[in-house]
């Protein structure tokens, strides 16, 4: 595997997007990729950034809870950031066979309020991976690159530290067995054992005998539970008839209102007083204008006639309109020479004399405009209003007659005993009715299992033919696990000679005494590592300086790595701080251009010294620099150039 590129999007101390090229020089004798920069300029940020890009909330622990998940992204968003969102991109290439896989893995993630929405997606050869759940991506990625495997190539100095100065190597033994394989040959002989316990279980031979006795006796309970259903439904149809002859007895003695004397009195006075009002606004309507509805033909005739003396009024008025400006005219008629003559006037009157209506003028004593608003309200509001008023009246008459009737029926005493038994013609309905039901349910319920019965009887015959072969599959699953524990025992002591092979090898490379210890020793369970003498006795870890510790716990890294077999990049935070200048040299020198065919190396100021410098230079494919600037802490980051030979 290689990392081809890292890109940040305000995540963390990098605001704005950030892209690191870390792909080393194909020909392989380059594989350092070197990350320069001060304490607190990002590179921590960015061995964050890798683990989280490939393991999401794992990358914080196995039981890192999804609420502080979240809380984790939210304070990872970077402050500048102008929609409150940050992203992580990861793209890496692996061989599949003789295959070479690019994949691409990008987390992004919003913040909205104090809650975090993440998206999670991945392409394969530029193609979205699709179809997939973010838990099962991760799941996806989880076998690629197993997280536990990451804490051995993806760690900073204080991890190393960690494991030198306390027995935290006993923290990542599983860590361990899964980089050596151990952990599948683990899994398998549990998942063999969880199939032998399964289907051992199901592999017994069944007693059909039993089952057809049981199907057999499901059948008669059966039988049994629908004749008394039908017993019931019987006592139902019994019921049902019953009532329906009361009902009609009940209503013959007067029904539901016979019941009550009381409420049939009051409901005939309250109709009896509705008639009365009726009676009062009839009498109304014709003491006013309501005769005339019975003569239409003199109604039209007396609004024509009203309409005619409308147009003699307005005459009349035109009329003395114009003789009274003929008086105030008089004298003027003079003085208006030509333009105004007398001849004027006569010709005025003449022409309103041959627009006077023929007919003779009717007097009347108000307005003619009152008296056609009044008969206009004859054919529209009062004739609607007379004849509901009529309706209503029959309607009410109608059922005060009906009222009058059941009070001279009734009988109170042959109401309220047809009412009793009509109920308790309901009440034997109702525990027809239940109990009817309750043995249905019990039908049902008995059909279903009969159903079950069956089913499981034509299982039992298959699987009774199937039990040979069964127990030879459970013999050979035995046989398998026992095998596999053998192996296991085996495979696990040749990983340890090699990993202590591969110890001693690495760690006397890198430690500047030659003669502190002989052999070491690799614990089976914890993977604990013990350093012996010539003689065979412990050398204590306190016995070591500061420095040997730490390269001792890199030699525990280096040989997990060779003995591994797989090819991953290695990112390393801060490696040199904590060493003296002999072992600095000594990492440079042999562990660094050999762990991997890509180291991604992190390193401070203090760290890079000119003979680091030297040392490494000639091994890097690429370089980067990393700075902060001003209050805002801005991140800025260049690479620089290299020159390559062909």
């Amino acid at each position: 595997m290689l990392i081809d590129r890292l890109t940040l999007r305000d995540f963390g101390i990098y605001r704005g997007e950030h892209s690191f090229e870390l792909t080393p020089t194909p020909c392989g004798t380059r594989p350092l990729i070197l990350i320069k920069g001060h304490n607190g300029s990002g590179k921590t940020t960015f061995l964050e950034a890798v683990r989280l890009a490939l393991y999401g909330r794992r990358a914080l622990g196995m039981r890192v809870h999804r609420a502080a998940y979240e809380k984790y992204l939210f304070q990872k968003i970077n402050t500048g950031s102008t929609d409150s969102s940050a992203s992580v991109q990861l793209v890496f290439s692996r061989n599949i066979g003789d295959l070479q896989v690019q994949y691409e893995v990008q987390r992004s993630w919003k913040a909205s309020g104090q809650s975090v929405r993440e998206q999670v997606e991945l392409r394969k050869d530029r193609e979205f991976v699709s179809g997939l759940s973010p838990e099962e991506l991760d799941r996806h990625l989880e076998d690629m690159i197993p997280s536990g495997v990451s804490e051995l190539f993806f760690f900073d100095g204080e991890r190393i530290e960690e494991i030198a100065e306390s027995e935290a190597e006993m923290e990542i033994s599983e860590a361990f067995r899964s980089l050596l394989g151990l952990d599948l040959i683990k899994q398998l002989r549990k998942d063999l054992f969880a199939y032998s316990a399964k289907t051992g279980v199901q592999s017994g031979l069944v007693d059909i005998d039993k089952l057809e006795e049981k199907i057999k006796d499901t059948k008669n309970f059966l039988l049994e539970r629908e004749e008394e259903a039908a017993e019931h439904r019987l006592s139902k149809r019994r019921a049902e008839y019953q009532i329906s002859r009361l009902m009609k007895q009940f209503e013959d003695e007067g029904g539901e209102i016979a019941t009550d004397r009381r409420s049939l009195q009051q409901s005939l006075r309250e109709n009896e007083h509705q008639i009365q009002q009726l009676k009062t606004r009839l009498k109304q309507l014709v003491d006013g204008v309501a005769p005339l509805l019975l003569a239409p033909v003199r109604s039209k005739e007396l609004k024509q006639r009203l309409l005619e003396l409308q147009e003699i009024t307005k005459h009349d008025a035109v009329s003395d309109f114009l003789e009274e400006f003929r008086r105030e005219m008089k004298e003027e008629v003079s003085k208006l020479g030509s333009t105004w003559k007398k001849q004027h006037f006569d010709d005025l009157t003449k022409y309103l004399k041959s627009r006077m209506p023929s007919s003779q003028n009717v007097a009347v004593e108000v307005s003619p405009e009152w008296i056609l608003s009044r008969l206009n309200r004859i054919d529209i509001d009062l004739r609607t209003e007379t004849l509901g008023l009529a309706t209503e009246i029959d309607r009410t008459y109608s059922r005060n007659a009906e009222l009058k009737q059941r009070l001279k029926g009734y009988d109170e005493q042959a109401a309220q005993k047809a009412l009793q038994e009509l109920k308790n013609a309901e009440y034997e309905l109702g525990v027809a009715d239940t109990s009817l039901t309750q043995k249905e349910g019990e039908i049902n319920s008995l059909r279903n299992s009969l159903l079950a019965q069956k089913k499981e009887l034509e299982k039992s015959i298959d699987l009774n033919f199937d039990v040979d072969r069964t127990s030879e599959r459970i013999q050979l699953a035995e046989r398998t696990r026992r095998a596999l524990a053998e192996y296991e025992v085996k495979v696990l002591s040749k990983r340890l000679e090699d990993l202590r092979t591969h110890f001693v090898e690495c760690f006397n490379m890198l430690l500047a005494k030659k003669d502190l210890f002989e052999d070491v020793k690799v614990d089976r369970e914890s993977f604990r590592f013990t350093l012996l003498d010539g003689i065979g006795k412990e050398v204590q870890k306190s016995n070591l300086s500061a420095g040997e510790r730490q390269i001792f716990a890199i030699a525990m890294l280096w040989a997990l790595s060779k003995c591994s077999g797989r090819e991953l990049p290695m990112i390393i935070d801060t490696p040199l701080a904590r060493l003296d200048e002999n072992h600095r040299r000594k990492i440079a020198e042999k562990y660094l251009p050999s762990v991997s065919s890509q180291v991604i190396l992190l390193c401070t100021d203090t760290e890079w010294t000119e003979e680091i410098e030297q040392i490494l230079t000639p091994l890097a494919s690429r370089r980067f620099e990393i700075e902060t600037h001003g209050s805002a802490r801005k991140t800025t980051i260049s690479e620089l150039g290299f020159e390559f030979a062909n």
